[in-house]
C-alpha cells in the first residue's frame, strides 16, 4: 500500500527507522557500524550466544574490529545485539547477511542459514518492512525463495513488504575498502522495492548502483568472484610452469603490470580460501548446470585450484628427500594475510597430508591460535607456536602458507634455502627496491620503461 511505502521512506530519510541486521560476522558487523554511526537505531541478531556476550562487553571476535572499535559503536547507545529473534517485530528494515556455504559435496548450495532466517522473519515481521538479502547466492534466490516465503504469509511484495537483493562486498583485512566507501549494487523486486532500498543505502554508502531486478544484482556478485577464481587459476597454472623453468613469477607479474591497460594483477598461492572466492563460482555452476548450461571454465579452474595444496605437498616431499630433520613448520594458516579466518583455508589440507605422511608438523599464526585437523583418521587440535629464530633453526623445512605482515621477512630470508614460499613473500622482500620502474625519455622515441638494478 502507498501508506506503507511513504511511511517507511520518510522514516529512512529522517533516520527514524530501526535497522535489524541478521548475522553479526565479517559482513554484519561493518553494516551495523555504518548504520549506527549514521544515526540509526540498530538491532543485531545472531544465534551465537558467545558473540552477543562479547559485543555487550566491548569485545571483538574478528580481526577487522578491535575491542576499542566495538566500544565506540556501543558508546552511541544505538546498537542492541541480541539472540532473541522476536525483536524482529521492532524493526522497519531487515538486512540478512548469514553464511551461504556449500554442502559437504562442495558443489551444492546450502541455504540452511537463509531459510532459518526467513522462518524467524516470518514469525515476527510487521507490514511495511523492507527485507534486504546481502548473502551471496545463485540467481533467482530472491525471487524464488525469499519472495514466495513472504507471500505465503499473506504479504504482497511491493505493497505490504519490500524486498531487495544487495550483495555484500566486504573485503576482510583490507582497510582501503570500507562498507561505506564501496559502491553498493541494489536490485529490488519491484520499482518501489528498488527505490526504498536505494534510499536506505544512500544514507550510509557513498555510491549506490540501482539495477533493474534482483537477478542482475545476484549475478553481478557471482561474476565478480568467478572472474577472480578463474584468473587465480590462470596465474596458478603459469606459476607451475615458471617454477619448473626457474622464472620468478612475481617478477613476471610485476613486469606485466607495467602495461597501463588490459591487465590486472593476480598472484599464485597454495589454494583458494575464504567465504567468497572458493564458494561463489559453484553457486553459479550449480544453477547453470541445473538449467543445462555447461561451465567449462569453472570446471577447468577447479581442477587447477583444488590441486594447489597437493602441489605444495609434492614440493615438500621433494625438498625433504635426504633431510634428516623431519620437522616441518607452516607459517600462517588463515586463508589470507592479517585476518583470523580459517574458512576453506588450504593450510588445513596441507598440514593433514604432511602429518599423515609421517612428518612432525608445527604451525605459527598469531591470528589463529588453534586449528582442528584429521590425523590418522582422528580429529585433533593443534596449537600455534611462537614465531622466532629458534623455530626456524629447528625446522627441516619451512612453508610460508600465509604471508602475514608481522612475520620478520628479513629473518626468514636468512633461511630461504629451506623455505617453500607459496606466496612469493620473499620475492617481494628481495625485489622491494630493485623492482622499480622509471620513465626514460629517449630522443625521437616514445617513453620506455627501464628496470632499476
Amino acid at each position: 500500500m502507498e501508506e506503507f511505502y511513504e511511511k517507511l521512506n520518510q522514516e529512512i530519510i529522517s533516520k527514524k527507522s530501526i535497522i535489524g541486521v541478521i548475522g553479526l560476522g565479517y559482513v554484519g558487523l561493518p553494516i551495523v557500524e555504518s548504520f549506527v554511526k549514521s544515526g540509526f537505531q540498530t538491532i543485531g541478531f545472531d544465534i551465537d550466544d558467545e558473540k552477543i556476550k562479547k559485543l555487550i562487553q566491548n569485545e571483538s571476535y574478528i580481526t577487522d574490529f578491535t575491542d576499542k572499535d566495538i566500544e565506540k559503536i556501543n558508546e552511541f547507545n544505538r546498537f542492541y545485539p541480541t539472540n532473541k529473534f522476536d525483536k524482529i517485530s521492532q524493526c522497519d528494515v531487515l538486512i540478512i547477511c548469514v553464511p551461504t556455504p556449500l554442502k559437504e559435496d562442495k558443489l551444492t548450495p546450502d541455504l540452511t542459514f537463509l531459510n532459518n532466517s526467513l522462518k524467524s522473519i516470518g514469525e515476527n515481521i510487521r507490514r511495511g518492512t523492507l527485507v534486504v538479502l546481502e548473502s551471496t547466492t545463485y540467481p533467482f534466490t530472491t525471487s524464488e525463495v525469499v519472495v514466495p516465503y513472504l507471500e505465503k504469509l499473506g504479504l504482497k511484495v511491493g505493497d505490504d513488504v519490500f524486498v531487495a537483493f544487495s550483495p555484500e562486498r566486504i573485503n576482510p583485512g583490507v582497510e582501503k575498502f570500507k562498507f561505506s566507501s564501496t559502491p553498493k549494487i541494489v536490485g529490488g523486486k519491484t520499482e518501489r522495492c528498488k527505490q526504498i532500498a536505494t534510499a536506505l543505502y544512500g544514507c550510509v554508502i557513498d555510491k549506490v548502483v540501482p539495477v533493474s531486478k534482483p537477478e542482475v544484482a545476484e549475478m553481478a556478485k557471482l561474476l565478480e568472484n568467478t572472474y577472480r577464481y578463474i584468473n587465480i587459476a590462470l596465474v596458478n597454472e603459469i606459476e607451475t610452469f615458471c617454477s619448473e623453468m626457474d622464472i620468478d613469477i612475481y617478477e613476471v607479474i610485476e613486469a606485466a603490470s607495467t602495461k597501463p591497460f588490459g591487465f590486472e594483477k593476480f598472484y599464485p598461492g597454495p589454494g583458494v580460501g575464504g567465504h567468497c572466492i572458493p564458494i561463489d563460482p559453484f553457486y553459479y555452476k550449480w544453477y547453470a548446470n541445473e538449467k543445462n548450461f555447461e561451465t567449462l571454465l569453472i570446471d577447468a579452474a577447479f581442477e587447477i585450484n583444488a590441486n594447489r595444496p597437493k602441489n605444495v605437498f609434492n614440493k615438500a616431499m621433494m625438498r625433504m628427500k635426504g633431510v634428516k630433520n623431519s620437522i616441518i613448520t607452516v607459517l600462517g594458516v588463515a586463508y589470507k594475510k592479517n585476518i583470523n579466518d580459517l574458512r576453506e583455508s588450504s593450510a588445513i589440507e596441507l598440514i593433514e597430508m604432511l602429518i599423515n605422511n609421517g612428518y612432525e608438523v608445527r604451525f605459527s599464526d598469531a591470528f589463529c591460535n588453534k586449528i582442528l585437523i584429521k590425523a590418522d583418521g582422528k580429529s585433533c587440535e593443534m596449537l600455534s607456536v611462537d614465531f622466532n629464530e629458534e623455530l626456524l633453526e629447528k625446522s627441516g623445512l619451512i612453508i610460508i602458507h600465509t604471508d602475514h605482515d608481522y612475520f620478520n621477512y628479513e629473518l626468514l630470508n636468512k633461511y630461504k634455502e629451506k623455505i617453500i614460499d607459496t606466496r612469493y613473500a620473499l620475492s617481494k622482500f628481495e625485489n622491494e627496491d630493485r623492482l622499480v620502474y622509471k620513465d626514460i625519455v629517449c630522443k625521437d622515441k616514445d617513453v620506455y620503461f627501464e628496470r632499476q638494478i
